[in-house]
């Protein structure tokens, strides 16, 4: 059983990498991929603390990129695998868009800390600011024990009413893929039902990916995709000589039940992908 879509709380899930590699296995998983938001953080990890045993693990991660090949902008998820994290040029891409989040999410926060009296910096020293997620979440979730009921009720309520901006930081999906394949990784689209493209538009997009940037596959089993979304990844898969991945896009454990291994009523691929027998064989697993 793989799973190649996780989440861990270097971007926006809620177990840490080896909570998440703990359940991994007791659930069955042989080959895992922590494909945290933007964040190569996860590798270094692993290795540092030898998480690699008993499991498969594969160097991953998945960036916000964007195209505007169809005439308006398409966001586009874009998963890498089996990159080198300390690859240059993807590392400096990606410091980029950290300091900028930083910068913008501590402009809003001190807004706050004007606003309230019973915030000031010191209540956010130990908030990463450049994490990837909606401020107004990030903010809640890193003050709900460190402030009192009433205090968090209100902070909530004047965030829902302000609407704090998303910070969406894209890469272009053109240049995204080309940074991966530069770091030796293979591209791969994430969920390509949720660039909310009629199926000509998404096949015409993935034909122009393929021919001119050599997008190496798709993303074709995603926990939440319907059966009729995984029908038309899997024919554009085998349309463009694509690999194939799939991924619970586990975040945490909440109402809709995704598990990882298994997504939503086990509608993700169980068995080895082509993908994982490449990485081991060419050597880029974690080890």
């Amino acid at each position: 059983m793989v799973d190649l879509h996780t989440h861990s709380v270097l971007s926006d899930g809620s177990y840490k990498v080896e909570e998440l590699i703990e359940e991994a296995k007791q659930r069955g998983v042989t080959a895992l991929a922590v494909t945290d938001h933007d964040d190569l953080r996860s590798v270094d990890y692993i290795k540092k603390h030898h998480l690699a045993t008993d499991i498969i693990m594969l160097p991953g991660i998945e960036m916000s990129t964007e195209t505007h090949y169809l005439g308006s902008k398409t966001k586009i998820h874009l998963l890498g695998y089996g990159f080198d994290n300390n690859d240059p040029q993807l590392n400096l891409t990606l410091n980029e868009l950290y300091k900028r989040r930083r910068q913008d999410n501590w402009n809003f926060i001190k807004e706050l800390i004007n606003r309230y009296s019973f915030l000031d910096e010191k209540s956010f020293e130990t908030l990463d600011c450049s994490k990837y997620g909606w401020i107004k979440k990030l903010i809640l979730m890193h003050l709900k024990d460190a402030i009192t009921k009433e205090q968090y009720y209100e902070l909530a309520s004047y965030l829902d009413k302000n609407k704090p901006v998303y910070h969406n930081y894209n890469t272009g999906v053109e240049e995204a893929i080309r940074l991966i394949h530069n770091a030796g990784g293979y591209a791969i689209i994430a969920h390509p039902y949720r660039t909310y493209l009629e199926e000509e538009q998404l096949d015409n997009l993935i034909r122009y990916l393929v021919t001119k940037h050599g997008l190496d596959g798709l993303e074709t089993h995603h926990s939440e995709a319907s059966t009729k979304d995984m029908k038309i990844a899997t024919y554009l898969a085998e349309k463009y000589h694509l690999m194939k991945t799939t991924g619970s896009d586990f975040h945490h454990h909440d109402e809709y039940n995704i598990e990882i291994g298994t997504g939503i009523n086990n509608n993700i691929i169980t068995e080895e992908l082509p993908l994982v027998k490449k990485l081991v064989k060419e050597n880029k697993n974690i080890k």
